[in-house]
């Protein structure tokens, strides 16, 4: 009686190794999205890929498909200048498996009036 016990206690180890073994595979993305300076406009994706699966960059504006890449890398950084685009939101989608990630960003010009009045 007394080795079966030991047997069960033996057998609970091995589901929980696995348990933790599936959950290390599916490390969550870690994804930053933001701009490099101030008045830039310019902004850098890293992306943190513990688990070494693959990951999709997609930037879109409106239906256009701007930019496509992926990635297998642990890690991926990418600098992105959008100086020459026109005004309006432009989205980035990352997604790896099910989990995605959607960030807008929106660009719109704004015309400073300084107006002067001078007598003489």
């Amino acid at each position: 009686m007394y080795t079966r016990k030991h047997l069960f206690a033996g057998m609970a180890i091995l589901p929980l190794f696995f348990a933790l073994t599936l959950n290390a595979a599916t490390d969550p993305l870690q994804v930053t999205i933001q701009q490099t300076n101030a008045g830039e406009m310019k902004f850098r994706i890293t992306i943190v890929n513990p688990a070494d699966r693959p990951v999709s960059i997609h930037i879109n504006h409106n239906r256009d498909l701007l930019f496509e890449d992926f990635t297998l890398k642990p890690t991926y950084e990418n600098i992105f200048n959008l100086s020459e685009l026109e005004d309006g939101e432009y989205v980035i989608l990352i997604s790896c498996g099910k989990e995605k990630v959607t960030r807008t960003i929106r660009i719109q010009t704004q015309t400073k009036v300084d107006r002067k009045l001078t007598v003489e």
